[in-house]
């Protein structure tokens, strides 16, 4: 810095904010069936003993420390520690193969892990073992249940603790000396395409997001809730968001416990990708269809009234009295009902990663629940573009965030320019040159539009943009979004590159067994249902329902019911719980070419056939 001082960086404000708030709540965890409080002061100590005892087991500036484990408070501790020892962290999904683990932590150059428990520690001796790891000199464990560790070179995290209080501010100088061109995190990509590659976030950048994000203001006494993975740029973000600000959280038990998690902590503002609000839109209305007549009624009524209010909204038009006075009824009758369960006391959600079906956005809106859609990207640090409180448009992904500038190629492929843009990808020169255009603007791989007022729109992925055997340019996310607003069905893949028509793969929900019940269907599991005449007949008129709102070459002539959910278990979903295209196509590839391979559908039939 001209002035001698140095720069303002994620890790000096952390600091500066433990200094200013002291005691008050930085986080809180659940243990023992109790949420236990950590003041601000107490976290910097604990960060402030995670730098000094890397340095103390060897640590030097730049060196890379890899993070495998589920969201949790000892993983920023991890995090920001090494950050302030000069060093780059590397966040390893937990849900990751053992070969993808070890083809990240390899390819980073990690000389340090830190990893949850002994499943995960499995898979990191795998790698040891297979001589994968040539720089990794010393594992820290967190919870070390079920384990005898090595102490050559496994300690528990606890001991790296103690390590760093004995040591007594050994990382304090590195810290100072942190430039804001330095590498800070390494983030790789999911890879669906071939091996991931590891996108480098350099400090700047992360100050630079974080300037972006103030146009999301936080308020006074806002509380976060952190549940999504923290290898991924969206949680990440929003955490530095946090820290940045000084706003206090809860880590999460797991997306298995978000319902439980969210009406015991009542938080304020959470970040969660699309999938999380379908699956609570699928389940309200489940449960619902499950209720009697009468509340049957009410529900439809409420939320026909919370729809003509929340179309005024959109439009800036003032709700009449009647109208207002209907819409508070609602609230009471069903609408507050709906945001106790998400803790009563919510006043936005941000969603990313994925498109989100309109629908839902307006479903939630209706029931006053804000859902804020935004934009942005791994290589961006997640920021780029948000719709903000009182300048939101449902089906956009809203303006640019202060700072960046976006603009459209001639193939409409969204082109990005900003300070938050990272650096390049990790020992990867030609994929990074491929990425930037001549005048400095990254190519996103997404296809947008842009409308007068500035609010920008996805269409699709590049890649994934279907190409008829006619020509025909097709959409695949907007149909199979339009499939999966009907709460029975989980996931949909819609195919047909190159090919004469549209066919899709399909996975039912479970709120599909509780439909078949109703029906008496005797099936126990999804596997159950899939393989019966009824569920391929529920299939046929969803997707029936579905062309009657598409042109005649978008829709979906032909389906096929997948026996299991996607999972990111079986490799076909991302731990943003996005599903793998092409993995998906290419391991049901006989349902697909069955498909093709039986006579084509006469050009008269609407309807979708099994």
């Amino acid at each position: 810095m001209p002035d001698g001082r140095a720069p303002e960086t994620i890790v000096s404000r952390f600091f500066a904010n433990a200094d200013r708030l002291g005691s008050r709540p930085s986080h809180h965890f659940k243990r023992d069936g109790r949420w236990v409080p950590v003041g601000w002061r107490s976290a910097a100590a604990i960060v402030r003993s995670v730098a000094a005892g890397l340095v103390d087991c060897g640590h030097k500036p730049g060196d890379a420390v890899a993070i495998l484990s589920a969201t949790r408070r000892e993983w920023l501790y991890t995090d920001l520690g090494n950050l302030a020892a000069g060093g780059i962290s590397v966040g390893v999904y937990p849900s990751m193969t053992p070969d993808q683990t070890h083809y990240v932590i390899a390819h980073a150059d990690c000389r340090f892990a830190v990893v949850e428990d002994a499943k995960q520690l499995t898979k990191l001796r795998a790698g040891i073992s297979a001589g994968r790891f040539p720089k990794l000199t010393m594992t820290f464990v967190i919870d070390t249940t079920g384990t005898t560790l090595d102490p050559a070179c496994e300690l528990p995290f606890r001991e790296l603790v103690r390590r760093g209080q004995r040591a007594r501010g050994g990382a304090d100088a590195r810290r100072a000396a942190l430039t804001l061109e330095q590498a800070a995190i390494f983030v790789y990509t999911s890879g669906t395409t071939g091996p991931p590659k590891g996108a480098m976030i350099t400090h700047g950048n992360v100050v630079s997001a974080m300037i972006s994000m103030q146009a999301m203001r936080l308020e006074p006494g806002d509380v976060g809730f952190s549940f999504l993975p923290l290898a991924h740029v969206l949680q990440r973000a929003v955490d530095y968001y946090a820290i940045w600000n000084g706003c206090s959280g809860y880590y999460g038990e797991g997306i298995d416990k978000i319902a439980d998690n969210l009406a015991e902590t009542s938080p304020t503002v959470v970040a969660a990708v699309p999938r999380i609000f379908e699956k609570v839109h699928a389940r309200i209305h489940a449960q619902v269809a499950s209720s009697s007549a009468a509340r049957q009624r009410i529900f439809k009524w409420a939320i026909g009234v919370g729809s003509q209010v929340s179309r005024l909204r959109q439009a800036g038009r003032p709700v009449p009295p009647a109208l207002e006075l209907r819409h508070r009824l609602a609230r009471r009758l069903v609408f507050d009902k709906l945001r106790q369960r998400l803790g009563g006391k919510i006043r936005l959600f941000v969603t990313g990663g994925a498109p989100i079906a309109k629908d839902i956005l307006e479903f939630f809106d209706s029931a006053d629940i804000t859902i804020l859609e935004g934009w942005g990207m791994t290589e961006t640090f997640a920021a780029g573009t948000s719709n903000l409180p009182g300048a939101s448009r449902f089906g956009t992904i809203g303006r640019p965030l202060p700072g960046i500038q976006l603009r459209l190629d001639s193939d409409g492929e969204i082109l990005i320019r900003g300070g938050n843009l990272f650096a390049g990808y990790f020992k990867d020169e030609a994929a990074t040159r491929e990425v930037w255009t001549p005048d400095g603007y990254f190519r996103t791989g997404d296809i947008g539009k842009v409308d007068a007022d500035g609010f920008y729109a996805i269409v699709d992925r590049k890649k994934d943009i279907l190409i008829t055997a006619a020509g025909k340019n097709i959409a695949p996310q907007n149909i199979e979004n339009l499939v999966k607003a009907d709460p029975r069905i989980s996931q949909v893949v819609v195919l047909g590159d190159r090919k004469p028509y549209l066919v899709a793969l399909v996975t039912l929900a479970d709120e599909a067994l509780q439909w078949a019940r109703g029906e008496g269907v005797a099936a126990t599991s999804i596997a159950e249902l899939a393989a019966h005449p009824r569920a391929e007949e529920l299939v046929s008129s969803i997707i029936e329902r579905t062309n009657r709102q598409l042109s005649s070459y978008e829709s979906i002539k032909k389906f096929r019911i997948v026996a299991h959910d996607f999972t990111q278990e079986s490799g076909e979903l991302t731990p943003s719980l996005k599903v793998k295209r092409n993995v998906v196509q290419a391991r049901h590839s006989a349902l697909v070419e069955a498909m093709y391979a039986e006579p084509g559908p006469r050009k008269s039939e609407a309807s979708a056939s099994h």
